[in-house]
C-alpha cells in the first residue's frame, strides 16, 4: 500500500480557522470495499498507537535476538503468534464495523453536534442516530488521501470498533478547514447545554417547506423575542376550504436533538427531533391584541412550554407520551385540562409524521393532545393511550370535529 502523508487535528491544538465559514454539514458514504477499508484502518494504527507498535517490534526483535543466542526457534515464533492474534482481534473489530455499515446502512456525519453515525431506519426510512460523540469527547483527527480516523476519549460513545471512527472520503484533506472550524466552534462552549442551538438557513427551509406540504400555507409567525436554547418560533397556518381549523406549528424545536436512550432510539426507530402541532377552531382569535388575554393565548404558551421539555428535563417526549402538571393543575382557568397527550397530527393520530433533511436529520412531528384529568386516570389505569384514543374517538367519527369541539370546550 502507498505510504500516505498524514496530517492530524488534536483537541489539544487546533489551528487558526477565523475567516472560515462554517457550512452545511458534511455527510459522508457508506464505505465500498472491505479490503481497502480493513487495509486503510490497519495502516491508521500504526499512527494511532504507537508506543504499542514499537513494544511489539521491540518484543519480536527481542525474542529473535534471544532464539539466536540459545540456538532455538521457540520464543520467536511464539512472539509472533501471540502479537498475530492481538492485531487479529483488532483486524476482526475494523471488520464488524464495516459489516455494521454495510448492512445497516450506517453513514458519518460531520456536524456542529460532533460526529454523528447515523442509520436509515428500514420500516420509515427515517434517519436514526446510532452514535453521536461530540466535540467535547474528540481526541484527534487524522486525514489521509481518501480516508479520515476519528479518535475518541470514551469507548462508551462507538459502537463496534472501539475507540475509533473510520470515514472513506476521496480528497479528505478537503474538509480539514471545514471540520477545525466546527470543531474550534463547539469547543469555545464545551458544556453545549446553554448554546443556542438553530437549524442551518437550508434546514429551516426544508422544515417551512414540509410544514406548508403538510400542514398549510402560512404568512403569520409567532416570532420569539427572547431564545436561550432553541429559537422557537410559531406558524400560524389560517383555516381554508380545505382545513376549516387553524393550525398552529413550532420552527426551531427540533434544531436540538432530544436526550433519548440507546436502546429505545435504535430499537423502535426514533427521531431525536421534534416539532409540535396544535389544532384550533377557525374563529379562534388570533390577532396581536387577542393574544395578550390568556383565553386565547394559552396554546401557544404550551407549546413553547411543551417543545422545551426535553431541554429542562435533558430528556425525551415521543409518541403517546403524557405530561400532567402537578397536582392535576389546570392548563389554564376556564378549560378542563390539565394535561397533554403527544399523538401524531390528525386525521390519523396513529400514523407517523416526519421531515426528512437534506442534513440527515429527521424531525417528527406531534400532535399536542390536551387531556381532562379524568381522561389522564383513565389512561393510567388501563396501561395504554390507545384505549384512552379509543374511548375519545368513537369508531368512524369525525376526529377532528371531535378535536375541535374540544378546544372550544
Amino acid at each position: 500500500m502507498q505510504i500516505i502523508v498524514m496530517e492530524k487535528l488534536s483537541h489539544k491544538r487546533l489551528p487558526d480557522v477565523k475567516g472560515i465559514r462554517i457550512g452545511e454539514d458534511i455527510r459522508f458514504d457508506i464505505p465500498q470495499g472491505r479490503l481497502k477499508f480493513l487495509g486503510r484502518a490497519l495502516y491508521d494504527n500504526i499512527f494511532v498507537f504507537p508506543k504499542a507498535n514499537f513494544l511489539y517490534a521491540a518484543i519480536i526483535v527481542t525474542a529473535a535476538i534471544f532464539d539466536l543466542s540459545n540456538s532455538e526457534f521457540i520464543i520467536f515464533p511464539l512472539a509472533c503468534l501471540i502479537i498475530l492474534i492481538l492485531k487479529g482481534s483488532l483486524a476482526f473489530l475494523i471488520n464488524r464495523q464495516y459489516s455494521s455499515f454495510k448492512e445497516s446502512g450506517i453513514f458519518p456525519v460531520i456536524s456542529k453536534d460532533g460526529v454523528t453515525q447515523v442509520a436509515t431506519y428500514t420500516e420509515g426510512g427515517i434517519y436514526i442516530t446510532v452514535s453521536n460523540p461530540s466535540w467535547i469527547d474528540i481526541d484527534s483527527i487524522r486525514f489521509y488521501s481518501d480516508f479520515i480516523s476519528v479518535q475518541i476519549k470514551d469507548r462508551k460513545d462507538i459502537k463496534d470498533g472501539g475507540r475509533l471512527i473510520y470515514i472513506m472520503a476521496e480528497d479528505a484533506l478537503k474538509f480539514k478547514d471545514q471540520i477545525a472550524c466546527l470543531w474550534a466552534e463547539a469547543l469555545k462552549n464545551p458544556e453545549g447545554k446553554s448554546r443556542l442551538m438553530l437549524y442551518s438557513e437550508n434546514e429551516e427551509k426544508e422544515i417551512t417547506d414540509y410544514i406548508t406540504e403538510h400542514f398549510g400555507a402560512f404568512e403569520n409567525v409567532l416570532h420569539e423575542i427572547v431564545s436561550p436554547d432553541v429559537h422557537l418560533d410559531i406558524a400560524i397556518i389560517p383555516a381554508s376550504e380545505d382545513r376549516n381549523y387553524i393550525t398552529l406549528c413550532t420552527i426551531g424545536a427540533g434544531a436540538r436533538p432530544m436526550n433519548i436512550d440507546d436502546a429505545a432510539r435504535i430499537s423502535y426507530g426514533l427521531a431525536d427531533r421534534a416539532e409540535y402541532v396544535v389544532y384550533l377552531p377557525a374563529d379562534w382569535k388570533i390577532d396581536n391584541e387577542s393574544l395578550k388575554d390568556e383565553r386565547y393565548y394559552w396554546p401557544f404558551r404550551v407549546l413553547k412550554e411543551t417543545a422545551r421539555l426535553p431541554i429542562w428535563t435533558e430528556s425525551w417526549l415521543g409518541y403517546g407520551h403524557t405530561i400532567d402538571k402537578e397536582g392535576h393543575e389546570l392548563l389554564t382557568e376556564g378549560k378542563p385540562f390539565s394535561s397533554v397527550l403527544l399523538t401524531y397530527p390528525a386525521p390519523d393520530f396513529g400514523t407517523m409524521q416526519y421531515a426528512e433533511l437534506s442534513s440527515c436529520k429527521s424531525v417528527s412531528f406531534y400532535l399536542i393532545h390536551p387531556l381532562t384529568s379524568k381522561e389522564i386516570d383513565y389512561k393510567e389505569e388501563n396501561g395504554t393511550y390507545y384505549e384512552l384514543i379509543d374511548r375519545i374517538y368513537p369508531e368512524n367519527c369525525d376526529a377532528m370535529k371531535v378535536f375541535l369541539d374540544r378546544m372550544k370546550s
